[in-house]
């Protein structure tokens, strides 16, 4: 399998912690991804509430650089495939689609397929066919899925999985040997860029979901947003024993065998021996 990559501007700063991990667990599926050449913003979050046209071409000139390279493209970012997939439903409007091509470099004519990278790994595993061997147990590991608003809710076609109750990363963590705490909070809303422009909503937001979390008996969240996990992760700062946020690509590749430097999690803000008690 092989993908052209969007990888977005969260995993070049909060979030390398994901593309490393990312890159590690692909290797072990035979997974390639061909990072676009020049690839720019997609213009989340600020860019659509101003101008669509300018949020439109902002994301549509990723999709026309990716279709260059004849695949698919898949992004690591939530808020990023939702920008790509708004722009993928803008352009189906003749009148956009015009105004937009006229100034790209590549215009994009709608031939590839969007992924998100819970989608991508779920195809990948199903091609495989067996997964990666399990080579390290987490017997302490009690995590709930966490997705967010905009993995699910994402414009355009039929979404991958429910749009209230997604399960896609609990089935992928089953075939590492985890099993995920089912739970109500999957796909509230955690604040996103409120945190900025109204911390107090976000941080009522945050402590709603970690609340759930502890309520259903969880220590720990998987989730594969940026955005969600330093939300959740800085949500938590000052709290005697915070619940860790890991990547899903985190724990996948301690399981099938990687090293904890190899998923970087020194990167979490949760206090290592948390960490190292919370995956046994």
């Amino acid at each position: 399998m092989k993908y052209a990559y969007y990888p977005g501007c969260s995993v070049e700063t909060s979030a390398r912690m994901y593309e490393a991990s990312l890159r590690r667990i692909l290797a072990l599926l035979d997974v390639e991804l061909e990072e676009i050449e020049d690839w720019n913003c997609c213009g989340a979050t600020s860019a659509h509430t101003m101008d669509p046209a300018v949020a439109t071409g902002l994301a549509a000139r990723n999709l026309g650089l990716a279709e260059r390279t004849g695949l698919d493209i898949v992004t690591p970012c939530a808020s990023c495939f939702f920008r790509l997939r708004a722009a993928e439903e803008a352009m189906r409007d003749p009148a956009m689609a015009e105004r937009v091509n006229a100034v790209l470099p590549a215009p994009y004519d709608g031939s590839l397929r969007i992924l998100n990278v819970v989608e991508m790994l779920e195809r990948a595993l199903a091609a495989r066919g067996d997964p990666p061997p399990i080579r390290r147990r987490l017997p302490g590991l009690r995590p709930v899925c966490y997705y967010g608003c905009l993995f699910v809710r994402a414009a355009g076609p039929a979404c991958f999985d429910d749009r209230e109750n997604p399960t896609a990363m609990e089935r992928i963590l089953r075939q590492a040997g985890i099993t995920a705490l089912d739970w109500g909070g999957k796909v509230d809303c955690c604040g996103a860029s409120a945190v900025v422009t109204g911390p107090e909503t976000a941080v009522r937001l945050q402590g709603r979901i970690i609340e759930d979390a502890r309520a259903r008996g969880a220590n720990a969240i998987v989730t594969a947003c940026p955005m969600c996990q330093v939300n959740l992760d800085m949500g938590q700062h000052g709290v005697e024993r915070p619940l860790p946020v890991f990547f899903l690509t985190q724990v996948l590749g301690l399981a099938w065998g990687l090293g904890e430097p190899d998923v970087e999690l020194e990167r979490l803000l949760a206090p290592p021996e948390v960490v190292t008690q919370v995956l046994g």
